[in-house]
């Protein structure tokens, strides 16, 4: 008793049988119209066509055997796949044995036409991407030489930042700055905001605090003399700059004089 599978493709083969001229045919047409595409096509396809997807053979009964003959003959070869959705879609090209077929069936200058259409499409997209890597090298290159300046511009205010707050480094600016206010103002003592503002071009991080805290080191070493300011206290120009040393306003500065624990001007704290 035969099985219905085997009853199945008996009728398979006699439905093919009885019409072979036309479908072989139909499907040769189907091979060659494939084959065709692959050839020019730059890229590989799918298989079969699915929605708004190219595909070397129409989603029929006869490009479903026209593509079977293919892949049986190997005129079609497997060279990828991309994903689709939850599936994984292979893409096709064209194989030597393929091509031979192809010249033998059609005008070989029709097949080369295909050939050479192919070529330009390739160099057309070889092209294009080389216009794309050159722009990314531009880019990258635009993004390194930022990231260069940012990265140097950080290390310059570190360092900035660091010598703003280091009372020796600021000694070096502070110290002749002084010096020449004793012998241009013999009969008055430096004002802070004068000898902040000094030491802000030299060092454009120094904050009110660091420069406050460099006073106090040195007045603490006896290296200078502050004097009180003398006027109401609303009367202060610039406030934010006096300091409080004990109970008084410390206004002035003056270096102490070397080997004397007298202060440089009127007053002293």
């Amino acid at each position: 008793m035969e099985t219905s599978a085997l009853l199945e493709a008996k009728r398979a083969c006699s439905t093919v049988s009885d019409d072979s001229g036309n479908t072989s045919a139909a499907v040769e047409s189907l091979v060659l119209a494939a084959l065709k595409k692959a050839l020019s096509s730059p890229e590989p396809l799918p298989l079969i066509a699915s929605g708004r997807n190219p595909g070397l053979f129409p989603r029929t009964r006869l490009g479903q055997q026209a593509a079977e003959l293919c892949q049986q003959r190997g005129w079609l070869e497997c060279v990828a796949s991309r994903p689709a959705g939850k599936t994984v879609t292979a893409l096709y090209t064209l194989t030597e044995a393929g091509l031979q077929w192809l010249l033998h069936k059609t005008d070989p200058a029709t097949a080369l036409e295909a050939l050479q259409q192919r070529i330009v499409q390739g160099q057309q997209q070889w092209q294009t991407w080389g216009e794309m890597l050159e722009r990314c090298r531009e880019e990258l290159d635009q993004l390194r030489q930022w990231v260069a300046g940012v990265i140097e511009e950080l290390k310059t205010s570190a360092r900035q930042g660091w010598a703003a707050g280091n009372p020796a480094i600021l000694k070096a600016t502070a110290w002749p700055f002084l010096r020449r206010w004793q012998e241009t103002h013999p009969q008055e003592d430096c004002p802070l905001p004068e000898l902040f503002r000094q030491l802000r071009q030299q060092h454009p991080q120094l904050s009110v605090g660091q420069f406050q805290e460099a006073l106090r080191q040195w007045y603490g070493q006896g290296q200078i003399v502050l004097h009180p300011w003398a006027g109401p206290i609303y009367e202060i120009p610039e406030p934010e700059l006096a300091m409080l040393v004990g109970h008084a306003i410390a206004y002035y500065v003056s270096l102490r004089a070397s080997g004397n624990n007298a202060p440089a001007g009127n007053g002293c704290l």
